[in-house]
């Protein structure tokens, strides 16, 4: 999608392949038909097979991790963390002037109405981020799992214990 690669950074929204329509399982497993950025096009399409060993490594990697806690997962994936990094760039731009304030607030609203959405309550949002965080940690320190786990475990019991848990989705 191409809200998942912007200012430089890419970002992966996963979701179970069990809970996907037959027809989507068979897309998403399907080796070509992947889009990836390209330097003069906007968008190409790519096959997993052709990818570097780095871009092999990774996409493996990632398809691991994911595959150990995709039953955690809710309906939206790992999506709640690539909004609240929307949400970081939009707050940034909107300081540094590069944003109006009506801009702000149509990106802020869509990132809202993404997450409406995608999740049916804050603890399904959290579930989602926190999975979501874990995921960039793992992929950020060298692919160790020790370090994701260990964000995952001590997070979790705060973002879910917090106040926020006991608002309700949609106010």
């Amino acid at each position: 999608k191409r809200y998942n690669a912007m200012q430089g950074r890419s970002y992966i929204t996963t979701q179970s392949l069990k809970k996907l329509k037959a027809n989507l399982q068979q897309t998403a497993l399907a080796p070509d038909g992947w889009y990836l950025m390209g330097a003069k096009a906007k968008y190409r399409k790519y096959n997993i097979n052709e990818l570097n060993e780095g871009g092999k490594f990774a996409f493996g990697n990632t398809v691991m991790f994911v595959d150990q806690f995709v039953e955690y997962l809710p309906r939206g994936g790992v999506l709640a963390w690539d909004i609240n990094e929307k949400i970081g760039y939009v707050r940034h731009a909107y300081r540094c002037g590069i944003l109006k304030e009506d801009e702000y607030n149509r990106c802020m609203s869509s990132l809202s109405e993404m997450a409406a959405d995608a999740f049916s309550s804050w603890e399904e949002y959290m579930r989602s981020l926190i999975c979501g965080a874990a995921l960039f940690v793992y992929s950020i320190d060298q692919w160790n799992i020790k370090s994701a786990v260990d964000f995952a475990s001590k997070m979790a019991p705060l973002m879910l214990s917090s106040d926020l848990a006991d608002v309700s989705w949609g106010e």
